[in-house]
Order: C-alpha cells, then sequence, then structure tokens
C-alpha cells in the first residue's frame, strides 16, 4: 500500500512539472522607457549572452529610447528597442536596471498597487507620490511590477497598464 501511494505521489509531481513547464516563459506586451537622464549605453543581448548592440539616448535630437517588452526572465527582458521619434527597432534582451522604467498617471495623487497582476489581488495605495521614474522589476502580460520609494517608505507593486506611463516628453498627469 505505501508503495501505491509513493507511485502515485509521483505521477502526480511529474503531472505538475509538465503542466508548469508547459506554461512556458512569463509574456508581456508592455511600453517603458530608458531614464530620459541617463547618459550612458545599454547593452542588448542574444539569446545566448552575448552583446549584439549599444542602445543610448540621442540627446542632441531629444529622441530617447523605450522598450517594448515581450518576455520576462529573472534577470532580463526581452524587448524591441526603438527611439520615440524616429524608425527603427533593434530586439534583443537587455538587463533589468533602475534605468528601465515608467512614470505613473495620477491626477489625484495616490496610485493603487496590487499584490498580483489583477485587479482582484490585494491592494494598497502610494499616497501623495511625487512625480518619478519608477522601476520596472518585471512585466506580466500588460502589467507591471514597480518600485518606488516615497517618503522614506519602499513599495513594491503591480501596476495596470491604465497607470503606466512610458512617454519619455510628458508624465502623463
Amino acid at each position: 500500500m505505501k508503495t501505491i501511494l509513493t507511485l502515485c505521489l509521483f505521477y502526480c509531481l511529474q503531472l505538475l512539472s509538465l503542466h508548469s513547464n508547459a506554461q512556458g516563459p512569463n509574456t508581456c506586451n508592455c511600453l517603458v522607457l530608458m531614464d530620459p537622464d541617463f547618459r550612458g549605453k545599454t547593452e542588448l543581448y542574444d539569446n545566448k549572452g552575448n552583446i549584439i548592440k549599444y542602445v543610448k539616448h540621442n540627446f542632441r535630437d531629444e529622441d530617447f529610447i523605450v522598450f517594448r517588452l515581450k518576455e520576462d526572465n529573472d534577470s532580463l527582458f526581452n524587448v524591441s528597442a526603438m527611439y520615440a521619434l524616429t524608425n527603427g527597432t533593434s530586439r534583443g534582451w537587455v538587463k533589468k536596471s533602475p534605468v528601465i522604467g515608467t512614470y505613473l498617471t495620477s491626477y489625484t495623487g495616490n496610485i493603487a498597487i496590487y499584490s498580483e497582476p489583477s485587479k482582484k489581488s490585494n491592494k494598497s495605495t502610494i499616497p501623495e507620490w511625487t512625480n518619478q521614474l519608477v522601476q520596472v522589476l518585471a512585466c506580466k502580460s500588460s502589467w507591471v511590477k514597480i518600485s518606488l520609494w516615497q517618503k522614506g517608505k519602499l513599495y513594491i507593486g503591480w501596476i495596470p497598464p491604465e497607470t503606466q506611463c512610458a512617454d519619455p516628453y510628458t508624465t502623463c498627469n
């Protein structure tokens, strides 16, 4: 009897493992930007981890880099990198960093963040936030997970697409 239970448990775990592997990578479709004040360059990598290109803002023409996030893993985003004003797109992986972020849209000064990428999850509020670029930590579907220091407190949570503003020319509020 003990052997049968052990075998059943083993096969159940195998099926769960197959199911979780079948879900694939964390895909998303979010627009974010490279910090408009960042004067450096950011590396784009291929699937093997080789640098394929450097991207940086064109400050002379005020043409800033924005990223379309397509996939998320532990330390990288799969992106389409493009200038906000001119044509041309580069594809690759970019390391997650504080220079990749979004602005928050708010006319009231309070921003709702969620524990999961769903409005049905636990909600908290960032009160009286100061308009600033917030770091994007992760993405799922059209949601981004952000990190924000406000008045000595660290806020980490998910924001829906209508709260995101990846426009380097305005802060959308």
